[in-house]
Formats: C-alpha cells, sequence, structure tokens
C-alpha cells in the first residue's frame, strides 16, 4: 500500500474514534472549562496574545492549545464540540506520527501494535476526547525528543536540530517550560548511560535559537505591553507546581505509578512481558528514558495530578507493542505471571465500569439505605441530582470483558488476530463509555448548577462563587467583559490606580486577596448596582444563610445560589 494511503486509512480511523459524541457532555472543571473559557474571552476581545480569565491576564499558561480552540470555536460556534476538536485533530496526528516513526525505524508491525495499544488503553484513548492542553503538549515533546534522536543518530545535524528547536518552543507555547526540562533530563540520562557527548555545540546552539524564536513569538508581545510582572507570575507558578502542592494536589510518590497501571492498561502490563530481552535496539532505549525520566520527574514533583504523567504513554505504549512484536516473532516467552495480572488489573477495571452505572442508576436507594453512613453532604448532594441512567449502562463494560479475554486468548495462543480484536474492542468500549456513561456522572458531578447557568445566560447579573474555585460561571452564563458603567469594574480599576498597577498580574497574593475582600463586600452592599447571585456548595451553605439581605433562589447537586 502506498504511504499516502495507510495515512489516510489511519486518519479515517482516527475521527471515527475520536470525534463522535465530543459533545455529549458539558465540559468539566476545572481544565475543560478554563481552556475553553479562554479560548471564548480570546474571541470576544480580540486579544489573541493575552490569555484572560474573567477578562483579567491568566499567567498559569502559555496560548497554542487556546488558540487552536477559539479558532474552532470560530468555525463551529462556542461550545463542547469545538473546546474538545483540537484534542480530537492531536489524536489524528499522533496516530499518523508513530505510524511515519514506526516506517522510518523499519518496524511496521511494531508501528500496527503501537497504534492498535494507543486506542485500546483508557487514558491515551480518552485523552483525545477531552478539552485539556496534554495531548498537543505530549506529541510536541514526543516529536522534539525523536528529532534529537534522529540528531544523535547523525540524521542531517542542523535540520535535525532546528526541527527539535522547533518542536520543543512549540510544546513550551502550549503549555509551558517543563517540556525543555523533560527533554534535556532525558538527553542527560542517555549522556550518563553512554559516556559519551550525543551533539556538538553547533546543534545545541541551533536547537535553542529555534526554540527561543517560537517562544518569543508570545512573550515578545507580552513583555511589550504588559512589562515582566507577567513573565514573574508565570514562572513562579511554574516554579510552585514543582515545589508545592497546588490546589490540594498533594499526593504520595507512588501516585503516577498506580496512574499508569490502571489507566494505560494492558500496556502498563504488555511492555513487561514474559522472559528473554529480544533484540536491544536504540530506539527502545530512548523510549525507556523518556519513559522513567518523565515517570519519576513527575513522581518527584510535589504537585501531582493525573494527566502529569500523560507523557508516559507514547514510549509505554511503544514499550508494549515492541514485546507483544517479539512475542509473536518467538523472541521472547509469554510467563503465566503476565496472565494472572493481565485477568486480574481487567477484572478489577471491569468491576468499576460495571459498578459506576449502577450505584449511578440507584443513587436514591443507596442514599435512603446507606446515608447515615455517608459522611460528606456534597456528595451525598451529588448522588441525589436528578440525572439521565437509563439502568443499562453498565452493559457497555461487556465490550471491554470481551476484549480483555481476547487479548489474554490471543497472547496464549500466540494469535495476533484475536489480540488486534482485543484491543478494536477495548476501542469501541472507550468510546461507547465515554457516550454513555460520562455525560450521566457529569449529571451527578455539577450538571445541576450548569443547567442553571444556562437558565440565566445573558442575564443582567454579577455570579459570585463563594469559597470554591470554579471556571463554570464565566463560561455557561455567557458572561462579557465589563467597562465603566459596571460597578464592580470600577472597584477593580480603582484599586489597580490606588496600588499603581496596570492589573491583577502586578498585584501580591496579600493584595489580591484584599481585593477580593473589597469586590465581595461591594457585591453584598445595598449601593451595588445589579442583582448579585451567590453560588455555594453544600459546606459553606449555612455562612451564606447567615448572611443579611439574601434569598435562597436556587439548590440542587449540592449547589445552593442565593440572590442579593
Amino acid at each position: 500500500m502506498k504511504r499516502s494511503h495507510e495515512h489516510f486509512i489511519i486518519s479515517a480511523l482516527a475521527l471515527l474514534w475520536f470525534v463522535p459524541g465530543l459533545g455529549a457532555v458539558h465540559l468539566f472543571d476545572w481544565d475543560e472549562i478554563n481552556f475553553a473559557e479562554s479560548a471564548r474571552e480570546m474571541l470576544l476581545t480580540g486579544s489573541w496574545w493575552n490569555v484572560t480569565i474573567n477578562f483579567e491576564s491568566f499567567w498559569e499558561k502559555p496560548p497554542l492549545f487556546i488558540w487552536l480552540q477559539a479558532l474552532c470555536m470560530k468555525l463551529f460556534g462556542v461550545g463542547e464540540f469545538a473546546a474538545r476538536l483540537p484534542n480530537a485533530l492531536a489524536g489524528l496526528a499522533t496516530l499518523n506520527a508513530i505510524w511515519w516513526i514506526s516506517a522510518r525505524e523499519g518496524m511496521r508491525r511494531t508501528g500496527v501494535w503501537w497504534i492498535a495499544l494507543y486506542l485500546g488503553c483508557i487514558a491515551p484513548h480518552f485523552y483525545f476526547r477531552s478539552g485539556i492542553i496534554d495531548p498537543w503538549f505530549n506529541l510536541f515533546i514526543f516529536l522534539a525528543y525523536y528529532r534529537v534522536y534522529l540528531l544523535h543518530k547523525g540524521h542531517g545535524s542542523v535540520r535535525q536540530s532546528a526541527i527539535a528547536g522547533v518542536f520543543l518552543g512549540l510544546a513550551v507555547l502550549t503549555k509551558g517550560p517543563v517540556a525543555i526540562l523533560i527533554v534535556c533530563l532525558s538527553a542527560l540520562v542517555l549522556l550518563l548511560i553512554k559516556r559519551q557527548i550525543l551533539f556538538n555545540w553547533k546543534d545545541v546552539l541551533t536547537g535553542m535559537f529555534c526554540t527561543l524564536m517560537i517562544i518569543g513569538m508570545w512573550l515578545g508581545p507580552l513583555l511589550y505591553n504588559h512589562g515582566f510582572g507577567f513573565i514573574t507570575s508565570f514562572m513562579n507558578y511554574q516554579l510552585d507546581l514543582l515545589l508545592n502542592p497546588v490546589a490540594s494536589h498533594g499526593q504520595p510518590f507512588y501516585y503516577h505509578f498506580i496512574v499508569l497501571l490502571f489507566l494505560c492498561f494492558p500496556a502498563s502490563i504488555l511492555a513487561f512481558i514474559g522472559s528473554g530481552s529480544g533484540s536491544e535496539t536504540e530506539f527502545r532505549k530512548w523510549m525507556q528514558v523518556l519513559f522513567w525520566t518523565v515517570l519519576l520527574l513527575f513522581s518527584a514533583v510535589t504537585t501531582k495530578i493525573v494527566h502529569y504523567s500523560s507523557m508516559c504513554y507514547l514510549p509505554l505504549t511503544f514499550l508494549a507493542a515492541e514485546r507483544i512484536q517479539l512475542l509473536f516473532e518467538r523472541k521472547v516467552r509469554f510467563s503465566g505471571l503476565i496472565t494472572l495480572l493481565l485477568a486480574l488489573i481487567g477484572t478489577v477495571l471491569n468491576l468499576v465500569f460495571i459498578v459506576l452505572p449502577v450505584i449511578g442508576a440507584n443513587a436514591p436507594r443507596i442514599v435512603q439505605r446507606y446515608g447515615n453512613k455517608i459522611h460528606d453532604p456534597f456528595a451525598m448532594e451529588n448522588l441525589l441530582a436528578p440525572s439521565i441512567w437509563t439502568g443499562y449502562e453498565w452493559m457497555v463494560s461487556i465490550l471491554f470483558l470481551i476484549g480483555l479475554v481476547c487479548i489474554i486468548l490471543g497472547l496464549r495462543t500466540g494469535n495476533s488476530s484475536i489480540v488486534l480484536s482485543g484491543l478494536g474492542l477495548n476501542a469501541l468500549f472507550i468510546a461507547l463509555f465515554s457516550i454513555a456513561v460520562v455525560p450521566a456522572v457529569e449529571a451527578h458531578t455539577q450538571g445541576s448548577i450548569i443547567r442553571f447557568y444556562d437558565q440565566i445566560k445573558g442575564k443582567d447579573v454579577y455570579v459570585h462563587t463563594y469559597r470554591f474555585k470554579t471556571y463554570a460561571h464565566y463560561f455557561y452564563t455567557d458572561m462579557r467583559p465589563m467597562d465603566e458603567k459596571d460597578g464592580l469594574y470600577r472597584i477593580r480599576q480603582g484599586y489597580y490606580k490606588e496600588r499603581g498597577v496596570r492589573g491583577p498580574i502586578e498585584l501580591g497574593d496579600a493584595e489580591r486577596k484584599e481585593l477580593s475582600a473589597l469586590e465581595f463586600n461591594y457585591l453584598l452592599s445595598d449601593s451595588v448596582d445589579r442583582p448579585v447571585l451567590f453560588v455555594c456548595q453544600t459546606r459553606k451553605r449555612k455562612e451564606l444563610d447567615e448572611l443579611n439581605g439574601l434569598t435562597l433562589e436556587f439548590s440542587g447537586g449540592g449547589y445552593y445560589v442565593f440572590r442579593h
């Protein structure tokens, strides 16, 4: 088959798996709504260089992924589909990159397994149906790393280093400088292992120059318009993520090991098939180094969020693909321990996929019978939220069970077609689970309050969330930028003028808290220029109940809205 035909088939396959159902469920707080809201605000303000939240500078993330979302929203309208479409396209690009690299490295059969595993593993597949930054971030890092590998192999030094620098710059422009840290740490580990200089200074300087040129496209205009305050806030946030458990995301050291074990199943097991090493290729060594560098790096940092280890997905699925191919070439042996682990972990996951819909569909009965044992009132009210369960969603998990049986049976009998069928069933299960089960789960966790936001969309009110972090009220009420006629705007601008700053970027933490208190007092005052809706969760309801001048307007799913 011609190479172009192969890529056409892979692209069609990617679109078939990743695009249907993208808009079937509301965006999830925080990350999905955060990025989508920044994209929506870009379209409203026309300010493409400055990422904002609540129409004020947001220094936590660079703009590239948000640009992609904004372009999709311009084409398809503001909504869930457009917010997630960039990652479906990232899935298309990733699968094509996998095939291109596999063909270039002379391992096309391994490439088939690599694609099949990426489609058939839970998190790698599911992330292409999400609206978070990581799929594009990981792809750019991986492509930069591969170009560094080609550079080491002697394939056109200046060209490869320039391309590596461009991809690395795009990765930084997507999420931040941790991309440089990952590639440089991996290269350092390889240098220590090989005990030889991998590159010359000309290559290094060329790559650095191209990286800085790409980053400068974003930083240049920001420095001109906002000075160094933005850069300082951005870098402080990146360091805070590494050194402190930001937003209560502190987890034990082994957290990402567990995440990869379950969410990258079955690749997390298949990467360690049996005894016998087979042929130890240079590419395999580089993939091993990338995998362990990323895993240990994000296990060591204090802030641990589930998708921080997602850069491991590409090397992990390659290592699993290679072992499967070596197994069918009879260069490694399949051990009974691998069978046991596949069956054990697969059974645990299958039980979760069955129990989750059963609990959701029977939530009122469960609360009635076991409510006294649920000590979190917010969780209890989540369970009692209006839901959309049909009672048959658990049947989707049958596909996963059959797929698991096929994978084990095919590996034990040496039948590659049966294993591929099993991975295909897994991929189908993940897609159907995303469409049938995830929306019903979302109805419990945040559906009630988002439906309320939809009802007040476009109304002339202030919406203030009380003591919990969220971005949902900005996106789903279609919040518009304020100007001089808005009292809250005058409060903010007066504070900035008093402090001699241009915006929140130049404020310290104490000053931001002081401004927040001033805004809250204004919203509670009799002089506020329009109605105010205060939103809180169950745990803080009593505090708002005790404030004068507030009346309860809405309650549902653990959320309460008070009107002033």
